[in-house]
């Protein structure tokens, strides 16, 4: 298995109060992977850090190949009818969806 993104050694400090202390993980190929956790427990942060959204204290990331990160943000700001479909949802945050996909973000 080949590994796509490997981060090394995470940290985000603000106002002086680690919020994230020396995460290391790695992601390989063929795997899809969720972030979840306690309420408050550092998820978001870590997205928009990887996102680039804000800025790691510090960190050691090292990436082989295309990856490709999606955030659904934890509050929506939007009146649309129920259920919606993923690509709806998306195309409420991405209005270059035309066909496909759009990444959010990618390496």
């Amino acid at each position: 298995m080949n590994t796509l993104l490997d981060i090394q050694h995470i940290s985000y400090t603000i106002d002086q109060k680690d919020l994230i202390q020396d995460l290391c993980f790695s992601i390989h190929t063929d795997e899809v992977v969720s972030i979840i956790g306690y309420n408050w427990s550092g998820k978001s942060t870590l997205l928009k850090l990887l996102l680039g959204s804000i800025h790691p204290t510090s960190w050691s990331i090292k990436k082989s190949g295309w990856v490709q990160l999606w955030y659904v943000p934890q509050k929506l700001s939007f009146v649309h009818d129920l259920p919606l479909t993923v690509r709806d949802f998306v195309k409420i945050y991405n209005q270059n969806i035309v066909q496909g996909y759009t990444p959010s973000c990618s390496f």
